[in-house]
């Protein structure tokens, strides 16, 4: 049994060398994303910002922007507003 421990525990070791890298890119992809996202919901939080208002305001691509605030709108945490010419105004809900 202690044998079979021994084989395992090497096996894991391995594994997790194998695996640094993709653990460390997805960390930092991780982290990128939450600092995106808090920058998106600074912009929200004194009221409703068309995509391209945030867009320009933390200098992203309005693409980005975009799928971020989609995200953020199904999952609850942004609502959509009033319609500003041709773009929606995406404000912080509830």
């Amino acid at each position: 049994m202690d044998e079979k421990k021994k084989i395992d525990k090497e096996a894991l070791k391995q594994l997790r060398q194998a695996r640094q890298a993709s653990v460390k890119h997805a960390k930092n992809t991780i982290k990128t994303q939450n600092r995106d996202i808090k920058q998106i919901k600074e912009q929200l939080k004194d009221g409703g910002k068309t995509i391209p208002q945030i867009a320009a305001a933390i200098k992203m691509p309005t693409s980005k922007v975009l799928i971020y605030v989609t995200a953020l709108r199904s999952y609850g945490m942004v609502a959509e507003g009033a319609k500003e010419e041709d773009y929606f105004k995406y404000e912080l809900a509830g």
